[in-house]
């Protein structure tokens, strides 16, 4: 996933994505990448939720990450709605 999942952190909550806290890569003390970053989000104020399959998209509209995973590729996308904002 790389640095992707903070650009569309920031593309979703449009903030400059240097505002944004970096994750290193992989799982560390079996707490995956995914998690560490959620964890990093509250910390800097923001509050994000995973959602399951059947809540996408989110009804009140707002922008949503949406994260891919083909194989050993892991890809995360800003979305609104169903539209993908960018895919970085």
């Amino acid at each position: 996933m790389g640095q992707r999942l903070r650009h569309a952190g920031a593309a979703t909550l449009w903030v400059p994505v240097g505002r944004l806290p970096r994750v290193p890569w992989g799982s560390k003390d079996d707490v995956s990448r995914w998690d560490r970053w959620l964890a990093a989000m509250q910390e800097v104020g923001y509050e994000l939720e995973e959602l399951d399959r059947s809540q996408l998209p989110p009804v009140d509209g707002k922008p949503w990450i949406g994260v891919v995973h083909a194989g050993a590729a892991t890809h995360a996308l800003p979305i609104v709605g169903l539209t993908v904002l960018n895919d970085g």
